[in-house]
């Protein structure tokens, strides 16, 4: 993984597309321990057309990767 936000973010974005929820898990985690909150903006990412980790999800039927990103607090009327 890493060191820079905006890989991670992107990771974030293509495991949720992927429909790869232990990936999705474990990076989820990994912030969570370090930070008490997972940061938003995480989840918030968006590609070339507007959409986030959990829009694309949603799109895709990923329901296990709607689920995680619904418990991180992602915001989920966007």
């Amino acid at each position: 993984m890493g060191n820079t936000s905006s890989s991670l973010e992107e990771w974030v974005y293509d495991a949720a597309a992927s429909n790869d929820s232990i990936t999705l898990q474990k990076l989820l985690d990994r912030v969570q321990s370090q930070q008490p909150v997972v940061d938003r903006r995480l989840l918030d990412f968006r590609d070339g057309d507007g959409r986030t980790p959990l829009i694309v999800a949603a799109a895709k039927n990923h329901q296990r990767c709607v689920e995680l990103g619904g418990t991180v607090g992602a915001r989920q009327g966007i």
